[in-house]
């Protein structure tokens, strides 16, 4: 989903979900099983296993999931 898209849902639903206290630690959640995902493929995958060195090294650093490729 777009963020125009969630922003429009918004007045819906009442609130801005990123606006809750644990927003970020369920982000940070979210992401983290995505890779714990991914790396299922990697021993089958390169390109499984290259994502999941950028994906690892995007936490570690506080970046953003927004450079990870789809997959």
């Amino acid at each position: 989903m777009s963020s125009a898209t969630g922003l429009s849902i918004i007045p819906g639903d009442g609130f801005d979900v990123r606006e809750r206290p644990g927003f970020t630690v369920l982000r940070s959640t979210c992401e983290l099983l995505m890779v714990t995902w991914l790396v299922q493929n990697a021993g089958e995958d390169p390109r499984a296993a290259e994502e999941v060195e950028k994906r690892v090294e995007t936490l570690r650093s506080g970046g953003s999931w927004r450079t990870w490729a789809p997959f």
